[in-house]
């Protein structure tokens, strides 16, 4: 592991720029999957060691990773995103090989057998390394120096669970049991209560990190939360009810949120807050857990994009909530919205449309009537369904009395303009060839009245 950092230094810094660009921001899982899709080795030697960079007391190589990047006079003036994570306790390919022998070794009793006993060492290990790392002021102290070195720092993120961020367990492309293999977790899954483990990791891997921000005093405008158990003292509500100054240079936040997250405090705290994305948890945040009293009251940020996903609410206190940003809201996305009354959507539209600088509206398997969309409809369904429509500020977005001719409205619209761009783009040709043709001089043979004979 000595020469990993060189390895990886070793690529131009020209053909990162070129790979990242095509990379969507604050996304770890897109972010992967987009990596192993642009190249193989990059994946492994760039995506997974420089985006993903663990800083865990049992793996000081990753440490040193992140100091050469924050050394090299290119890679530390370019570094925008990083990434705190919990990965598994042993590593892929130990994991399998253990998970091989587990299923060959059937004679043997299952929690006395030698392969088990290794695992169960190495993962013990494992974790009294990472919850150990906030007794270790070296880390911090390395940890802090680099950070303060990547000027270009804008996003922070922590990934403590596998199975709470966005609550999608494994990408949408691949197959869980493949996902699962890849990443080490198949044994870990059947024979151990790897969620306890990761939970204890992750919370550890958040503590260090909020620490060393906090002494360091850096102000990075791009935070992603874990969510961890609410009642533990180092929890992201806690830290941030507790210090409210953590959040106010904020400019973008991705929150999940439960009944116990004090999101009116947090919305209050935020003041330099643009992007907002909301995250409810949908088994356990319920209508009237809606916090209107406390929002009524504050003053909140001047939002330029919402979005808000997993929420169960009525249509007023969803109007009232957007109202405070409607001065300056620019995007608006909402997905798996649960309205309780049927003639409710077409209030919601009836003041979407009023928005005066709304210019980019998202939505994705909204609630019709205590009716979700059927997850075995066919593709065209589906299509109605999950769009995402962009449209001037002003138009008439809503004609007619119930959701699906407000959604068939807007699918209308972009096909129209589409056929007007199409058209104005025919008609410029069509003038273009004219003017050329009158402009041309007709020749006539014989004509030499010009010509002059010296």
């Amino acid at each position: 592991m000595a020469k990993e950092p060189s390895r990886l230094l070793s690529i131009p810094i020209e053909l990162l720029e070129y790979i990242t660009g095509w990379l969507p921001y604050n996304s770890v899982f897109a972010l992967r999957l987009t990596c192993s899709e642009v190249n193989h080795k990059i994946f492994h030697h760039f995506g997974d060691r420089f985006f993903a960079t663990k800083c865990f007391a049992g793996f000081p190589e990753s440490l040193e990773i992140l100091e050469s990047i924050a050394n090299h006079q290119s890679l530390s003036t370019y570094v925008q995103n990083l990434c705190f994570t919990a990965e598994a306790p042993i590593p892929y390919d130990q994991g399998a090989s253990l998970r091989r022998r587990y299923f060959e070794s059937k004679s043997e009793s299952g929690y006395n057998f030698p392969s088990y006993r290794q695992y169960k060492q190495r993962r013990d290990v494992f974790i009294s390394d990472a919850e150990a790392i906030d007794l270790q002021p070296a880390a911090k102290e390395r940890c802090t120096k680099a950070l303060q070195k990547l000027a270009s720092l804008r996003s922070i993120s922590v990934l403590s669970d596998f199975g709470k961020i966005g609550y999608e367990p494994y990408p949408r492309t691949m197959g869980k049991r493949n996902y699962l293999r890849r990443t080490g977790l198949f044994l870990a899954r059947r024979s151990l209560n790897f969620h306890r483990d990761v939970q204890r990791i992750g919370e550890a891997t958040w503590r260090f990190v909020v620490t060393v921000l906090q002494t360091s005093k850096l102000r990075i405008p791009s935070f992603t939360v874990p969510r961890l158990d609410h009642e533990h003292a180092l929890s992201p509500s806690n830290i941030l009810r507790n210090d409210p100054s953590f959040v106010a240079h904020l400019r973008t936040l991705r929150l999940e949120i439960t009944m116990e997250t004090p999101l009116a405090k947090l919305l209050h705290a935020a003041v330099s807050l643009h992007d907002l994305t909301l995250l409810f948890d949908p088994c356990g945040f319920l209508r009237s857990c809606w916090p209107r009293e406390e929002l009524a009251e504050l003053d909140l940020p001047r939002l330029h994009s919402l979005d808000i996903r997993y929420l169960e609410i009525s249509s007023d206190d969803l109007i009232s909530f957007i109202s405070r940003f409607k001065t300056d809201l620019k995007t608006l996305n909402l997905e798996f919205i649960s309205l309780p009354a049927e003639d409710s959507w077409p209030v919601f539209f009836k003041y979407v449309q009023a928005l005066p600088q709304l210019h980019s509206l998202g939505l994705r398997k909204l609630e019709v009537g205590k009716i979700w969309y059927d997850p075995e409809a066919t593709e065209k369904e589906r299509d109605e369904w999950d769009m995402f429509a962009t449209f001037p500020s002003g138009d008439k977005l809503w004609k007619g009395p119930d959701i699906i001719t407000g959604l068939n409205r807007l699918i209308e619209l972009d096909r129209l303009a589409q056929k007007l761009e199409e058209e104005e783009n025919r008609r410029q040709k069509e003038a273009a060839l004219k003017k050329a043709e009158t402009e041309l001089v007709p020749y006539s043979e014989g004509d030499f009245s010009d010509i002059i004979d010296l």
